[in-house]
């Protein structure tokens, strides 16, 4: 998901790994991490990171990847809604 997509990114715009720690104020060992799917960066440095590659927050994700993971979410509010329903229900009842 977003080991793919923020090298692309990076790469579409030009920079090195190095170049984009600095510009965003982490360690060249995050961005290796980043990349390599070993770390996620903070929530707090997306915005940042989206303004040095010139992108939404958004684009650093793989679409069909966040289309599966609304996906699978939902599901699970659904999930957990139809057993507070059944809950309820046993509790009336």
């Amino acid at each position: 998901m977003f080991p793919t997509r923020i090298r692309e990114l990076r790469e579409r715009r030009g920079l090195t790994g190095t170049e984009l720690a600095r510009l965003t104020g982490v360690t060249p060992p995050a961005v290796i991490g980043w990349e390599n799917g070993s770390k996620t960066p903070a929530t707090d440095k997306l915005p940042t990171i989206a303004a040095v590659l010139e992108c939404e927050v958004g684009d650093l994700y793989d679409p069909e990847e966040l289309r599966a993971a609304s996906e699978a979410a939902v599901q699970r509010v659904k999930e957990a809604a139809q057993k507070a329903a059944q809950k309820l229900a046993e509790q009336a009842g």
